[in-house]
């Protein structure tokens, strides 16, 4: 048995239309994967009654945890790069 240990950032946001939260966001970002962000409405009604402003803020958010994956997934390849070494002479 091997132990597996994958470390995480989690991005949780709110859709809030008319001072109501109708909507909740949330993503676990691990390091080069595709992630999916769930999505809990609290309020269907309003929802459906508010599109445009619903899909707006989805968008946001998707829009934001890409931009947070790019981050972590460049930050963690500059880690990983070799460094040159400089030849020594005698």
């Amino acid at each position: 048995m091997a132990l597996t240990i994958t470390e995480s950032t989690t991005l949780s946001g709110k859709s809030v239309i008319n001072g109501q939260e109708v909507a909740t966001f949330s993503v676990s970002l691990s390091l080069h994967t595709v992630s999916s962000i769930s999505v809990y409405n609290n309020n269907p009604s309003m929802v459906e009654a508010n599109k445009v402003e619903f899909r707006k803020d989805r968008d946001a958010f998707q829009d934001a945890a890409d931009s947070k994956q790019d981050e972590l997934d460049k930050k963690a390849d500059t880690e990983s790069e070799p460094t040159a070494s400089t030849p020594t002479t005698n």
